[in-house]
């Protein structure tokens, strides 16, 4: 298998042509899903720790790396939060619990 050596500052403002660029298919599993991630069934098709997402919101992208999945099968990441007032923290956060359709940061 080829190693890919990438500098983080490669995913700075990345948008989703720099990152096919960036993370090639033929090294890469590739998947276009246009369906919202609150509407997203994860209980069917789960991530898996080591998952990189990039979440195009129209306005705005947001690049996220499973980091856990627990006994349970809920999904956590480190992550940037908007707090308001241009103010952000970075923390672990629960991405989705597959438990409570209502819980955690997709949702």
């Amino acid at each position: 298998m080829a190693e890919l050596v990438l500098n983080p500052s490669e995913f700075w403002l990345a948008d989703p042509n720099r990152l096919n660029n960036l993370l090639p298919e033929e090294m890469f599993i590739h998947y276009h899903i246009s369906q919202s991630v609150r509407d997203y069934d994860f209980v069917i098709n789960p991530l898996e720790v080591g998952d990189f997402l990039f979440l195009h919101g129209g306005t705005f992208g947001h690049i996220i790396v499973v980091l856990e999945i627990d006994s349970s099968r809920r999904a956590y990441a480190i992550s940037n939060v908007h707090k308001g007032n241009n103010q952000y923290t970075i923390e672990r956060i629960l991405l989705y619990d597959p438990s409570n359709n209502q819980t955690g940061f997709f949702r």
